[in-house]
């Protein structure tokens, strides 16, 4: 069951602690993702790179967005998760 912590932070049936999302905190972190990606090397980004030469529509915000979801925020493990 869910609980929850100061700052409208819940945490989850795992134990993770998930931000309350906030159009503000969504911005913030795609932009911080997107400084981590230009971070990466051109090999460690390949495959990212490559989606979005053959299908730009499906690497957007969305998608982005879902890969931070899946590293709660933490757009440095995001980055590398998307290099994969």
């Amino acid at each position: 069951m869910a609980s929850s912590s100061s700052g409208g932070e819940k945490e989850d049936q795992y134990g993770q602690i998930h931000p309350n999302e906030t159009p503000e905190l969504i911005e913030e972190k795609l932009n911080e993702l997107e400084s981590q990606l230009d971070k990466l090397s051109d090999d460690a980004k390949k495959n990212w790179i490559k989606a979005t030469e053959k299908c730009p529509d499906l690497t957007g915000d969305a998608t982005r967005l879902m890969f931070l979801r899946c590293e709660v925020f933490n757009a440095d493990l995001a980055a590398i998760r998307i290099g994969k």
